[in-house]
């Protein structure tokens, strides 16, 4: 196998402009500075990548880097040194720069056992997938590709670098970032992936649950991330991870995933998809933020009303009294609903029909409480913000209506009540 190739240099031309500078502190200091990770693959595939953000590895320690970044950096972080990467800005852009290791957990501990390393060769191995496993010279361009992650970019197959039992062993969560490259780039996992994914998975409950939600998240991000899932039910991972989804039989599997799929690549407009499938536990057990909780579980809410009276008749008060009670979701419910039940037309067109005429703008009640004491003559109290709700649920029922109106229907209430 070649270690060095040539490969359209010119893809990384703006790149290595970009890094000029550092690139050049590192070669005078008598060290090599290589550009891996996403951008590598991205460029290589044609795809635009942000070059604000560069990921570096290099043969130099991280004081020794700490010492070269300093000399021109705007600013510095050192919160990952101790696994060997130094962070820098120099003016737009951030630079991660890793010193080569290698990285292994040990058995039922969440935190990786580093080793530094002065070889490219063992550094690359370590990485997850062979498309990952891609150096860049950053002073001359020529490519590192010791482990034919091209040529598995050209025939997109998904593969490990080293025996991918041992990959998925050191770092579990490499099976959940191995399902968001299947969807993200369409790739085929080999056999000898899947079947070492299916012996391993349990060992994904030593990762923490901010990186597995960080992973699931990223995946539900994907334009489609169904054959991502495909391949979690199929690792059988998807029992440590999201256990709610492991007893679906095969075609209530395929047709949630399908409706999933359709969904726009918002990651919490997906979820709610899901339905009890994923109950609310699950997500405080991954730990998403109470904010993103309680808006999953409004759309979650929303969707079986809408499920409820699926294909049947809604009057205009039934589409108001809709529209108060999920109004900060109704656009995004509405927008999912048109994607996995587009034949309920008749909802959807009464929805659209009440926005136009301005019906839904807004359930503010018609008074406030100074307007509410001076038309009714009422002393601040209680009353205030019963006749306020009454108003609201007024505009529910009638819909827009004029302010002779509304003082009218007011006065007659009020008068019933107080006679």
């Amino acid at each position: 196998m070649t270690l060095k190739t040539k490969f359209s240099p010119n893809a990384f031309d703006e790149i290595i402009k970009t890094a000029a500078e550092v690139t050049k502190l590192f070669t005078k200091n008598g060290f090599q500075l290589y550009f891996v990770g996403g951008i590598v693959r991205d460029l290589l595939l044609g795809i635009r990548s942000d070059i604000q953000d560069l990921d570096c590895t290099t043969d130099a320690l991280p004081e020794e880097i700490k010492g070269i970044v300093q000399e021109i950096a705007d600013a510095v972080w050192l919160q990952g040194e101790r696994f060997g990467t130094i962070g820098m800005r120099l003016g737009d852009v951030n630079f991660e720069i890793t010193t080569h290791r290698a990285e292994a957990y040990v058995d039922d501990s969440r935190n990786p056992i580093v080793q530094f390393s002065n070889d490219l060769t063992n550094d690359l191995m370590r990485r997850d997938f062979t498309v990952n496993a891609i150096a860049v010279d950053a002073r001359t361009a020529e490519l590192y590709d010791p482990y034919n992650g091209i040529k598995d970019l050209e025939e997109k197959i998904l593969q490990t670098p080293m025996d991918p039992k041992e990959s998925f062993n050191d770092d579990p969560l490499r099976i959940l970032r191995a399902a968001r490259f299947i969807s993200n780039y369409k790739l085929t996992p080999t056999l000898n992936l899947v079947e070492a994914a299916q012996k391993v998975s349990k060992r994904i409950d030593i990762v923490s649950v901010e990186r597995v939600r960080d992973e699931i998240f990223r995946l539900l991000s994907a334009k489609d991330p169904g054959l991502g899932f495909e391949f979690l039910f199929k690792s059988k991972v998807i029992s440590y991870v999201l256990p709610e989804l492991s007893s679906l039989g095969d075609h209530e599997r395929k047709e949630l995933i399908s409706q999933v799929v359709a969904v726009d690549p918002n990651p919490l407009l997906r979820l709610a998809v899901f339905k009890e499938k994923i109950p609310e536990s699950r997500l405080r057990t991954l730990r998403f933020s109470t904010k993103e909780i309680e808006y999953v579980e409004k759309i979650k809410k929303a969707l079986l009303v809408l499920e409820q009276k699926y294909e049947s008749k809604w009057s205009d008060q039934e589409l108001r009294k809709l529209a108060f009670d999920f109004n900060d979701v109704l656009d995004p419910v509405m927008g999912l609903w048109a994607k996995i039940s587009p034949d309920d037309s008749a909802l959807i067109n009464g929805i659209t029909r009440l926005q136009e005429k301005g019906e839904l703008n807004s359930f503010e009640p018609f008074f406030d409480g100074l307007k509410i004491m001076e038309e009714l003559g009422i002393e601040p109290g209680p009353d205030v913000g019963l006749i306020t709700d009454w108003l609201v649920q007024l505009q529910i029922q009638e819909g827009l209506l004029s302010e002779k109106e509304v003082k009218q229907k007011l006065h007659n209430w009020w008068n019933s009540r107080t006679t």
